[in-house]
């Protein structure tokens, strides 16, 4: 793509006169208001300069304008954009009139036989897929509204091949679901969760005495959350969920919210006491969900769900304590409103309860709606953490409408108003840490592009129109080959942009590397099907880099897919690249990070897990009807790997087993696969198969 292979990262060098001005306006930038207004100069010192000491006064620093070396995550977005309106160029010009799903039939290039010949060898003598009895243009007018309904993962169970393939095997009837469409499955989890958690438990207060105000509300303090607990947890929270989605500023929190709660205690109606709470909540789960007990053991193989029980988990006394001061703060349209909703919703996804995390921060993305239309300084500390919040609640908006269907709020309108964030260093760490903690943040921005890329190949490929009224999975046609290479260059190019520690190949997609601030070095690691002892990786690493590939195979296996459909159900028709894209896809569904350890052993640490349950039922029937397919069985068996085919089905099953204690498209998953699945190592549930709760 002449587009992306010819862009170079800004210039950041130069001489001569306008870099010097630079330089003498950023060297004055980083005067504190004080000097500012005394038009004094200022020594820089921080937290307080010379002159704020000696008057005793408030020190405040501007946010420093980016500069162009500041600039990267932004140049990823620019880059995007300009291939985004490359590719509406070659929508407009190169979609053929027929690409309706009922276009004229391809020249064939493989059938079975010719393929196993080609690769020398023999093709197994198996079962035919079963056979289509229903017209294309029945099938098209039947998955129309489907496909307004089903989205994401779920659509393969449209697939006809898929149906069929329940019919013969006894499976539950899949109507239901065409039906209801995403409603289903929101349903299915509305069901698992039919009550709000426990309200039993909470923590022991002690009121707090002073000499202020005697009309003022009482506070008090929680001894069994002592200073040092606190601040243990703050930390926790810090290095794991704040690295997924950046809702507060550790130096204001340590500098000033957390000070004033260990100096003044808990009060109804302080939004400080109430972000404290839910941090030292997320701190805790982050502290259990890793090296806490299992929630269960089955047959020897340990749950990956640690901390607390199913309906009672971990740190739940302290939730209750933010959850019963939420009331008073309930209506606000405050920056710190939307983060207590934020880190309520970031806790429920913790517990998988997904609709109460959708809820919450809905709730949060309509406080930040109001926040945006009132006047904003986008230099001050404050406006970056509300660019923080903004797209925290845009990524998570996105992925659920994306997923699940689920309405959105409009929050998105305001994308071209908000820039993305900055990412101050925290003045408390080692320069080492500073550069390990801001290479790892831009894993924020990388998943804003790359959601931004997975919506494009939505409105591309499978959005149902006067000309797509089946969608793109209705018949034998497929898309234009150059949009398909264009979605799939874009891909690429998200991945090649990112920062070196986080870039990887297709070879290398189960290694990464972490820094060990304890010992000031780089380690490397890998993600690995055996379970192992799960590691408190500095800055959530695992996870963050688990999230970025996952994000990426899910987005190839969209642009691919409308090709296996047609090698699944028109093998004879399946032309070179059909065979090749197909490939892609299958490849695409294999050995996903966040199925293997460490990720899987400390799950209640993994985003957006919904997504990954419902991407590995997917998965799991599209390699069900890959069995019984000759021609796909052949590319399996000869351009790809059949044991990290079935290592990742026993992967994706043994998350079924372990999420569907607390996920209900989980428990669903599991039934729906199990009659798939006898003899192919899943073994039929007995009456007396033991499961230990602990």
């Amino acid at each position: 793509m002449a587009e992306l292979d010819s862009v170079s990262l800004p210039d950041t060098g130069g001489g001569g006169p306008a870099s010097e001005r630079s330089g003498r306006a950023a060297i004055a930038a980083q005067a504190c208001e004080t000097c500012r207004a005394r038009k004094s100069r200022c020594d820089e010192q921080r937290p307080k300069c010379g002159l704020c000491r000696r008057l005793d006064v408030s020190c405040i620093y501007r946010e420093p304008r980016p500069t162009k070396k500041d600039q990267t995550s932004t140049f990823i977005l620019q880059t995007i954009q300009r291939v985004e309106d490359k590719l509406d160029s070659i929508l407009r010009t190169r979609r053929p009139s027929n690409f309706s799903g009922f276009g004229a039939p391809p020249t064939p290039v493989f059938t079975p036989n010719e393929l196993g010949a080609e690769q020398g060898l023999q093709p197994r003598h198996q079962q035919a897929p079963p056979k289509l009895t229903k017209s294309t243009s029945t099938v098209a007018e039947e998955n129309a509204e489907n496909y307004k309904r089903l989205k994401g993962a779920h659509s393969v169970i449209m697939w006809p091949a898929v149906q069929a393939l329940f019919l013969s095997c006894g499976g539950d009837d899949l109507k239901p679901i065409l039906e209801e469409g995403s409603n289903w499955f929101m349903r299915q989890e509305m069901q698992k969760h039919p009550t709000i958690l426990p309200c039993d438990v909470g923590l022991r207060a002690v009121p707090l005495f002073s000499f202020g105000d005697p009309g003022a509300p009482g506070r008090v303090l929680f001894p069994d959350l002592s200073q040092e607990l606190m601040r243990q947890y703050s930390e926790e929270y810090f290095g794991t969920y704040n690295m997924i989605y950046p809702v507060l500023d550790c130096d204001t929190f340590m500098e000033q919210t957390l000070p004033q709660v260990l100096k003044e205690g808990f009060g109804d109606g302080c939004l400080a006491s109430l972000i404290v709470l839910l941090v030292c909540t997320l701190g805790k789960v982050a502290v259990e969900g890793t090296s806490g007990r299992p929630i269960s053991t089955k047959d020897g193989v340990v749950s990956g769900i640690r901390g607390g029980r199913p309906e009672r988990p971990p740190a739940l006394e302290i939730f209750n304590e933010a959850r019963r001061r939420t009331g008073f703060v309930l209506s606000q349209c405050s920056l710190e409103n939307a983060q207590v909703h934020l880190l309520t919703a970031i806790y429920y996804e913790t517990c998988s309860r997904h609709i109460d995390f959708w809820r919450s921060a809905v709730t949060a993305s309509e406080a930040i709606k109001a926040i945006l239309r009132l006047p904003i300084d986008w230099d001050s500390k404050e406006g970056d953490v509300i660019r923080r919040v903004y797209w925290s609640c845009n990524i998570i908006e996105a992925w659920y409408n994306l997923d699940l269907n689920l309405p959105q709020t409009g929050i998105a309108d305001f994308q071209d108003r908000v820039s993305l964030p900055l990412f101050r260093p925290r003045e408390d760490l080692t320069n080492s840490l500073k550069i390990e903690e801001a290479k790892h943040q831009y894993n924020f921005l990388g998943m804003v592009a790359i959601r931004k890329l997975i919506k494009r190949i939505y409105e591309t490929m499978y959005e149902v129109s006067p000309a797509t009224p089946g969608g793109p999975e209705a018949g034998h046609d497929t898309p234009p080959i150059a949009i398909i290479k264009e979605l799939a260059s874009q891909l690429d190019a998200w991945r090649s942009l990112l920062p070196e520690p986080l870039q990887w190949s297709d070879a290398s997609r189960n290694d990464y590397k972490y820094y060990d601030p304890k010992t000031d070095e780089s380690y490397e690691a890998v993600f690995t099907p055996n379970t192992v002892n799960p590691v408190n990786q500095p800055l959530n690493v695992d996870v963050i880099v688990a999230q970025l590939r996952a994000r990426y195979y899910y987005a190839r296996f969209m642009i691919y897919r409308p090709y296996l459909y047609k090698t699944v159900h028109y093998p004879d028709l399946v032309t070179e690249d059909d065979i090749n894209f197909a490939t892609l896809c299958l490849q695409s569904c294999i050995l996903w990070p966040v199925s293997m350890s460490p990720p899987k052993d400390k799950k209640r640490l993994i985003p957006n897990i919904y997504v990954w349950t419902q991407s590995f039922s997917a998965f799991l029937l599209v390699f069900r009807v890959v069995r019984d397919h000759p021609l796909l069985r052949q590319i399996c068996e000869t351009r790809l790997s059949m044991a990290q085919i079935e290592e990742s089905i026993s992967l994706m099953i043994e998350w079924m087993e372990d999420m569907k204690q607390v996920d209900g498209v989980a428990d669903w998953s599991a039934r729906l696969v199990q009659p798939l699945y006898y003899g192919f190592g899943m073994r039929r549930p007995s009456d007396t198969e033991s499961m230990v709760t602990i």
